[in-house]
């Protein structure tokens, strides 16, 4: 019975510490080469931030090689753009942002995240790609 109730306790407290923060992406479906714009929205945590580099493409394990462009409209609001890889292979794939912000004088970190889905570009429109080249 003890156990229960500290076990109650504890995830009580984790709970209330969890960021409230979220990740935003335009769209869900995409295709190697497309632009992804995503958009960070923290909390009421007074001191948060977002990293360029804690924005990441990938699947289990695996991180996608982006460059990643990070523009901050306010404290609250943070907005960022990548490009998919043109040779990136089907599937489904997260979208990862970590936050950073101080609660009760220590600083945490929070990992937002979305999952989206990479298709294969249309067999109508590969000889379009040959053409205009791999800088688009």
């Amino acid at each position: 019975m003890k156990s229960g109730v500290l076990f109650l306790l504890i995830f009580s407290l984790v709970a209330s510490s969890v960021s409230a923060s979220e990740l935003v992406v335009e769209k869900e479906d995409f295709v190697g080469g497309e632009t992804l714009v995503g958009q960070v929205i923290l909390d009421d945590t007074p001191e948060g931030s977002v990293l360029r580099e804690g924005i990441t493409l990938g699947k289990v394990g695996v991180k996608q090689e982006i460059v990643v462009f990070l523009f901050e409209e306010d404290k609250k609001s943070y907005y960022f753009y990548f490009d998919i890889p043109r040779t990136i292979a089907e599937g489904q794939y997260e979208v990862r942002a970590r936050v950073r912000f101080v609660e009760n004088n220590v600083l945490r970190e929070d990992v937002l995240s979305k999952s989206i889905d990479v298709k294969k570009v249309d067999s109508r429109f590969e000889g379009l790609e040959d053409a205009i080249g791999p800088d688009g």
